[in-house]
C-alpha cells in the first residue's frame, strides 16, 4: 500500500507539490499558479470587457454602459482609469462578464 504525503512550496509564480510515495522515492510536481486579478485598474478592466464581446452601449455621468448581444443585463464600468478596482465589485463584475 502506498501512502501519499504532499508539502506544497511556493516559490515566485509557480507552485511545487512534493509528494512522498514511499520513504526513499519522492515525485515533485510543478504547477503555474493561478493569476490573481485583485490588483486590477479599471482600464485593465475595461480592455478585458471588450475582448469578451461586450460593446459599449452608451455613456453615463460617471459610468459607461456595455451591453453583449447573448446576454440580456448591462454591465457598469466606472470611469477611474487609474484606480484599482476594490475586490467585492471586481468579483461581481468578473461574474457578469464571464472571465
Amino acid at each position: 500500500m502506498i501512502s501519499i504525503r504532499a508539502k506544497i512550496a511556493k516559490k515566485n509564480k509557480f507552485l511545487k507539490i512534493f509528494v512522498n510515495i514511499t520513504k526513499m522515492l519522492y515525485i515533485c510536481i510543478v504547477i503555474e499558479k493561478p493569476k490573481r486579478y485583485k490588483d486590477m485598474k479599471w482600464s485593465e478592466l475595461r480592455r478585458i470587457v471588450e475582448k469578451n464581446g461586450w460593446y459599449l452601449y452608451r455613456h453615463g455621468r460617471r459610468h459607461d454602459v456595455y451591453r453583449h448581444k447573448d446576454k440580456d443585463y448591462p454591465i457598469e464600468i466606472e470611469r477611474h482609469n487609474s484606480q484599482e478596482i476594490k475586490p467585492g465589485l471586481f468579483y461581481k463584475l468578473k461574474k457578469q462578464i464571464g472571465f
